[in-house]
Formats: structure tokens, sequence, C-alpha cells
């Protein structure tokens, strides 16, 4: 399934799909056509469907400054193919929404703990795998 929308000069395009689907992956590149700067991931909670959609989709497909977000890193396997990705924080899902506290991953070209600062906004735990 795929939506697409346009709000202030973004596109934004949602897919649902099954991870493991390569053909999937395939025709949501194509629709795409280009680069992407965020990927928020909510696909399949397990450490193999982070993987394939990395393998499959991710990897190739970001630009040089992005944005990847995985909500629900709740289990260990899933949590071990995210810091072969990326570095990890703790934030609520959804805030607002009266969601429990949950683990989510940021993996991205920009500092945003720079960027956090200098706009005064603050992370509870923040955890940079980065090398300094």
């Amino acid at each position: 399934q795929l939506r697409q929308y346009t709000t202030q000069n973004n596109s934004i395009s949602y897919f649902q799909g099954d991870v493991f689907n390569t053909e999937d992956f395939d025709k949501f590149k194509s629709h795409i056509g280009s680069k992407v700067n965020i990927i928020f991931s909510d696909a399949q909670h397990t450490g193999l469907g982070l993987a394939s959609e990395y393998i499959n989709f991710i990897k190739d497909s970001l630009d040089e400054d992005f944005i990847l977000y995985y909500d629900d890193l709740g289990s260990e396997a899933m949590r071990t193919i995210f810091f072969d990705i990326a570095s990890l924080m703790e934030v609520n899902g959804w805030l607002g929404q009266h969601e429990h506290a949950h683990l989510n991953g940021i993996v991205t070209s920009l500092n945003l703990q720079e960027i956090f600062a200098n706009n005064d906004l603050n992370i509870r735990y923040w955890l940079n795998s980065s090398p300094e």
C-alpha cells in the first residue's frame, strides 16, 4: 500500500508492505525515484525485519543528509541490528498520545545534539554511539 501527499514543499510517501518481499521495496524505490532525507521505520518488530528493511531499501536510499528513525526497539535482537547501523536514545514514542516510554533509535548525518542544544531541546536519555 502506498500513499503520497505534499505539504510545505515536502513530498511525503507512506509505504506499507512486507519487509521480506524485495518486490515490494522495488515498487517503492521506483515510486520514490530519488534519495530520501527522512525515514520513519515502524515495520516488522524483529531483528530480521530491521535487517531486511535496511538491506533491501534503506542502505541505498538515504540522501547525504538524512534522519533514519526506528520506533519500538524492544527486543535484544532489534537493538543488536540497530547498533550495527546506528546510535541509540530513549524517548517517548508519539509524544502527547499517552504512550509509555519505549526505545527508539535515530541514525543521522546531522549533528542532532548541536541542533537540539541550539534550540533548547532536551532529550532525557541520550546515548551517542558515534566515534568522538
